[in-house]
């Protein structure tokens, strides 16, 4: 799971967690009870803690093409969504950059999702 806390609130908001989010996680593997790395707190060089967030996903997956004869898809939790819902949610590729006050930018993430491209 990737966090970042809110310089304005403080709040700690999740940027992801592989557990819960993206394709395989949706539809493949049940990964809610697995156990959270320990936490890091990421210092870049310029010894810099606050950074700008980018994040970029994707999905290579047609889900009219996978689920043609439904509009409602039954993920591995047991929930009914639309596949409007999958199309925003179920993304296969996230990558996620960070970018300092000097506008250096560090990859923090990058990492396939999806169980079918794996295959």
């Amino acid at each position: 799971a990737i966090y970042a806390d809110s310089v304005h609130s403080g709040e700690r908001i999740t940027l992801f967690d592989e557990r819960y989010n993206g394709y395989e996680a949706l539809l493949i593997e049940d990964n809610r009870e697995h156990p959270l790395s320990p936490e890091i707190q990421f210092v870049d060089k310029d010894a810099e803690t606050e950074f700008e967030i980018i994040i970029l996903g994707c999905s290579s997956t047609d889900f009219d093409d996978e689920y043609p004869a439904t509009e409602q898809v039954r993920l591995i939790n047991g929930d009914w969504v639309n596949k409007e819902y999958l199309k925003c949610n179920a993304f296969d590729f996230i990558s996620i950059l960070i970018r300092n006050a000097k506008g250096r930018i560090y990859k923090v993430l990058e990492m396939e999702l999806s169980y079918l491209n794996r295959l």
